[in-house]
């Protein structure tokens, strides 16, 4: 659905425009309002599929979000890993790793840390990306 926030006031002008859960749970952790923290993590859970939650565990702002991170990490864990989304992993690594995102590094510690599979081997293109990438 392609339409901006403009367009849609100019036709509904006494509706609020749409607004993110992932602005609504930063706005309930800020102000600690825990069912509407609760409510938006639900939200932001039902929006990750295969396909984008490498993308969002280590996305900006919401990946220093501990427990956005802990539920992405989960996810990612148990129910995402997969041979795409170890591709998207080792691509997103390597990015890391070279230092063109390397403002995801919090993410990918975090991951580290707790042992991103624990049913599926890491692809082997992991060992030899990080093995590429290491520091003198």
């Amino acid at each position: 659905m392609n339409y901006s926030v403009k367009e849609e006031a100019d036709r509904h002008p006494h509706v609020p425009p749409p607004c993110s859960p992932k602005v609504i749970y930063s706005l309930a952790v800020t102000l600690d309002i825990r069912p509407l923290r609760d409510l938006a993590l639900k939200e932001i859970r039902s929006r990750i599929t295969s396909t984008n939650v490498v993308n969002e565990f280590f996305a900006g702002p919401m990946s220093r979000l501990t427990e956005v991170m802990k539920m992405q990490y989960e996810l990612l864990r148990d129910k995402f890993n997969n041979q795409d989304t170890n591709a998207s992993a080792v691509d997103l690594i390597k990015s890391i790793a070279d230092g063109t995102r390397a403002h995801h590094g919090s993410a990918l510690k975090y991951g580290l840390r707790k042992g991103f599979s624990r049913t599926v081997p890491p692809p082997p293109q992991l060992s030899s990306a990080l093995s590429s990438h290491r520091s003198p």
